[in-house]
């Protein structure tokens, strides 16, 4: 079967990702650990050849999801009243378990709204959805928070339940006002308070060893590298000599050097390490499967219709994230947004 445009899109995009970082380790001659996220994309695509061959029902995947994310509340639930950790950070660190426990639970939520679901399976979906936002929650991964109320906003006006003008209204305003209920009565708002207290020391101050300052800093210096080495970036394991350098320049806080592993914005780190052209294809790893599901939003029917909703989700949710982490330097969330991008591309092209 031969593939449609948009199957050939999503081939090129992932294909062209890892050749950006295979030229760059080649060029810079970084090791070929560096190569290890990167990959994922290439090793995961057979996913996507099985997928649209084979008759898989949608049910397993959104099983899969529902119970992923029920399964981040319950060890959240654990690691904090059980093991008394001051946050849950999952089986790494708290970071990546809060954003993989959101885009999980946000991917249920659309199913929530999906009236040609039945009940128990759109049951299974709330309960997944309020679990995920628990466990997003009870790890403090603030800058995950923000994919909340955005993302619940986009399913709303997506509107899959076909709902009047007059529903959408009160349902987003029902959503603002439990919004605004988990923001007082959890610890979001404290957390929400340091942050800002600490955005703001760092501006009027120049405080910069706090948790936000130190990010604000780490972004000004990559900033400041990325204008000397635009066209190919500094290449892929060189940011701590990168830092270093400006640091003995004296044009940045040496603290960076000591609390910072990473840039912790992966567009920033993209055209940090792979130039202008490592951004370019990191956008497009997102945008064009973005507007592939956007477009099949509507169509289909039962599960089927919610596999595109889904896909839109992940990728929204993934841009948020990478407002303030690397989500492709992580294990973890690298393999959990190729494998959903494949499954659902395979998902929807068998389909059709």
């Amino acid at each position: 079967m031969l593939l449609s445009p948009e199957e050939r899109s999503l081939v090129l995009v992932v294909s062209f990702f890892f050749a950006v970082y295979l030229f760059n380790m080649l060029g810079f001659r970084a090791s070929l650990s560096e190569l290890d996220y990167a990959s994922r994309f290439i090793i995961l695509l057979p996913v996507f050849f099985y997928l649209r061959k084979a008759n898989v029902r949608a049910e397993y995947f959104f099983l899969g999801i529902a119970l992923g994310a029920i399964a981040c509340g319950l060890f959240g639930f654990y690691q904090i009243f059980y093991l008394e950790l001051p946050r849950a950070k999952g089986i790494t660190n708290a970071v990546p378990f809060g954003d993989i426990s959101i885009v999980l639970g946000l991917m249920c939520f659309s199913g929530v709204l999906l009236a040609t679901l039945s009940r128990s399976f759109r049951f299974l979906m709330l309960v997944g959805f309020l679990m995920g936002l628990a466990g997003s929650i009870l790890s403090g991964t603030r800058g995950g928070w923000i994919a909340i109320p955005v993302v619940l906003l986009v399913i709303i006006a997506m509107n899959p339940m076909k709902w009047s003008r007059v529903t959408i209204s009160a349902s987003t305003i029902l959503l603002f006002f439990s919004l605004g209920a988990v923001y007082y009565f959890t610890n979001v708002q404290v957390r929400f308070e340091i942050a800002l207290n600490q955005f703001n020391a760092y501006f009027s101050e120049g405080i910069v060893g706090t948790s936000v300052g130190l990010r604000l800093e780490v972004w000004r210096a990559s900033i400041l590298a990325i204008s000397e080495n635009p066209f190919f970036g500094i290449g892929e394991g060189n940011f701590h000599s990168a830092m270093l350098m400006l640091i003995n320049e004296g044009r940045v806080d040496a603290l960076i050097a000591e609390k910072v592993a990473h840039v912790h914005n992966e567009f920033l780190s993209a055209t940090l390490h792979r130039g202008l052209i490592g951004l370019v294809s990191l956008m497009l790893v997102f945008i064009v499967p973005l507007r592939v599901f956007l477009n099949l939003t509507g169509k289909g029917s039962g599960l089927n219709q919610l596999l595109p909703i889904s896909g839109v989700v992940l990728i929204i949710s993934y841009m948020i994230f990478s407002l303030t982490d690397i989500v492709f330097g992580h294990q973890n969330t690298t393999l959990l947004y190729a494998a959903c991008i494949f499954i659902i591309y395979g998902m929807i092209y068998s389909k059709r």
